[in-house]
């Protein structure tokens, strides 16, 4: 019987997939194509919009301030490490357009 955790990863496999809710970045670090989910979320008292996108942690090994991500030919770039969390398998990254 597979463990929980393995199970998690199936379940990411189908979320991140682009023909289910994912979606496809460029991602700068890597110069790879990788699996993405994005969303807006509203933050703060003043209820700012922000982008938010979540990756497999594997994805972006080493990511730093500024790296950026293309998603559908619009580039984004990292906010930095205040503007990111994580767990064991994924990573929250607030992005900005430039």
């Amino acid at each position: 019987m597979p463990s929980f955790k393995d199970m998690l990863k199936q379940d990411l496999d189908t979320f991140l997939n682009p023909d289910e809710f994912g979606d496809l970045a460029l991602y700068s670090g890597t110069g790879l194509t990788i699996q993405i989910l994005d969303s807006i979320a509203i933050i703060g008292e003043t209820e700012s919009a922000v982008n938010i996108i979540e990756v497999r942690k594997s994805d972006v090994p080493d990511l730093q301030e500024d790296d950026t991500f293309t998603i559908d030919n619009i580039v984004f770039r990292n906010l930095g490490e205040d503007y990111t969390s994580s767990s064991e398998l994924m990573m929250k990254i607030q992005i900005e357009r430039i």
